[in-house]
């Protein structure tokens, strides 16, 4: 296929599963993925798989170039032909206000005229900008999480370095799983154990 002009490799590295393989090139985004295994050699055969579907093919050696040349003009018509739908069912016009919002909440190009004047661009971002809202609701949900959280380590730490605690009263289940796995109260932690260990030892 290489003497062909079809850029191809194998990858006959041993130390990885086969799944592992398939995935590794599937991210690169190699279009087609052959397989060649000792029953498709014994039946003079090969198995292609395409990435866009994930069809498998079993193709015979005969001819095979030009069988997978046909199948990556296949592949591209296809996958340009996906493109093109997608752009033509995502392209909107409109010219009422409502329309506008809601094509727009649904990820689409708009065509919709305006004066041209920048101060009315700049009122359709901002009347348009629904994520500004989310923005500040989520930044301000992260900042009262991140204040639970510093506050459930330093009760964490004050109860594991005080040897007479018994019990962490703590904001939420979701908040202590988060604040144990800190490294620094993994040390205080096993410091804890031992010392408890210790202790019943003694007794």
């Amino acid at each position: 296929m290489s003497a062909k002009g079809i850029r191809c490799e194998g990858d006959y590295r041993n130390n990885y599963s086969p799944g592992w393989k398939f995935n590794h090139w599937e991210l690169k985004s190699v279009p087609i993925r052959i397989e060649v295994g000792p029953k498709d050699m014994k039946a003079n055969q090969i198995v292609a798989v395409r990435r866009d579907s994930g069809e498998k093919l079993i193709l015979a050696l005969d001819d095979v170039d030009s069988k997978i040349q046909q199948l990556l003009e296949t592949i591209h018509d296809s996958m340009l032909a996906k493109a093109q739908s997608d752009l033509v069912q995502h392209t909107k016009i409109t010219k009422n206000w409502s329309d506008f919002c809601m094509f727009l909440d649904k990820k689409n190009i708009l065509f919709s005229p305006f004066c041209g004047e920048t101060s009315c661009e700049d009122k359709i971002k901002a009347d348009s900008a629904r994520y500004n809202e989310f923005k500040e609701k989520f930044s301000t949900e992260k900042n009262l999480e991140y204040e639970n959280f510093r506050e459930a380590m330093e009760q964490i730490k004050a109860a594991l370095k005080d040897e007479d605690s018994a019990a962490i009263d703590l904001p939420s289940v979701d908040i202590q799983d988060k604040a144990t796995k800190e490294p620094e109260v993994k040390v205080l932690l096993a410091l804890k154990t031992e010392r408890n260990a210790h202790t019943s030892i003694v007794k």
